[in-house]
């Protein structure tokens, strides 16, 4: 078992603000904890969101020439509560894609994560009862093809390529270098645009079930960097590139950002790598029921209106 992140946005102190890695030989999993409902649902819901959404950008924002070979994939994310969800709570957990998982069914090794968290909150003075009352639980929901030729040896094949480069540092070529070994691989050729941004989605996202959108790290950060290739391509609009090299102090790299301007207008800043987590891979609220015409180049078009 292994410590992910610390830190990642939560601003209370009910929510533990790191995630654990549980791994067994039946599953791998990302848990955190929920020490308290005191702030309500609304507000925990909210920092379980965020810190979700940090720990998907810590990975997923790894570096081409850190990039490591998943060997288990991570199966879900789990969270343990010290004191029972109510019933409104619950329902927004529900709405969410959350499952509430029997304690008394999990696997022997899974158990070692209660330990690790008791003695996280008597660190942090954090007062708990002696045991956990309930697990939530939402799954991951990933592409097919996998193996040898699937989306993991894609990304490695992708990262080998791109070398030293960090995401922003040349406009552009993330996109093509992730379209290039795609093609090699499936025979799927992508356009600069956004029709090739269609196709590229089709390819890489899964059907949506109730769970999270995974992706695999070069796949994140081509499609973020594409966006702003079919910005380009397909508007007048100026778009710039923040490029995302690793923080020396943190250890992290910063989610990919835009800025796009239209028309000698004020350039706006743009957090594409949220909202293409946001609009497209986590299910929160309804987004499990989204219109068949919600796709990337929905989200290019709300960036670039009127071309």
């Amino acid at each position: 078992m292994g410590e992910l992140e610390k830190d990642l946005n939560s601003q209370t102190e009910a929510v533990y603000p790191a995630v654990l890695q549980v791994s067994g030989e039946q599953a791998r999993r990302w848990c955190t904890a929920v020490w308290s409902n005191g702030p309500g649902e609304r507000r925990l819901v909210g920092e379980l969101h965020r810190l979700i959404q940090g720990t998907l950008i810590a990975h997923w924002m790894q570096p081409p020439a850190q990039y490591e070979l998943m060997a288990q994939p991570v199966n879900s994310f789990d969270v343990i509560f010290y004191e029972a969800a109510g019933e409104k709570l619950a329902g927004k957990l529900r709405t969410d894609g959350w499952q509430s998982v029997d304690l008394g069914l999990l696997p022997t090794e899974e158990y070692e994560q209660f330990e690790v968290l008791a003695e996280e909150a008597a660190k942090r003075g954090t007062a708990i009862d002696e045991g956990p009352a309930q697990l939530w639980r939402i799954t991951f929901d990933r592409p097919g093809g996998g193996g040898a030729q699937g989306p993991t040896q894609l990304g490695a094949d992708v990262a080998k390529r791109l070398g030293d480069q960090v995401w922003g540092q040349t406009p552009g070529w993330f996109s093509r270098v992730f379209c290039e070994r795609l093609k090699e691989m499936t025979g799927v050729e992508l356009s600069p645009n956004y029709e090739g941004l269609r196709r590229l989605e089709q390819t890489v996202f899964s059907q949506w079930g109730r769970g999270i959108r995974w992706l695999e790290p070069m796949a994140y950060q081509a499609i973020c960097d594409f966006i702003g290739v079919a910005v380009q391509a397909e508007s007048s609009a100026e778009v710039q590139w923040g490029s995302c090299p690793v923080d020396e102090r943190t250890g992290l790299a910063p989610a990919p950002l835009l800025r796009i301007r239209h028309k000698k207008n004020a350039w706006k800043r743009i957090g594409v790598g949220y909202d293409v987590i946001e609009q497209f891979c986590v299910p929160w609220g309804e987004r499990t029921k989204k219109e068949a015409g919600d796709t990337l180049d929905t989200l290019v078009r709300y960036y670039a209106p009127g071309g």
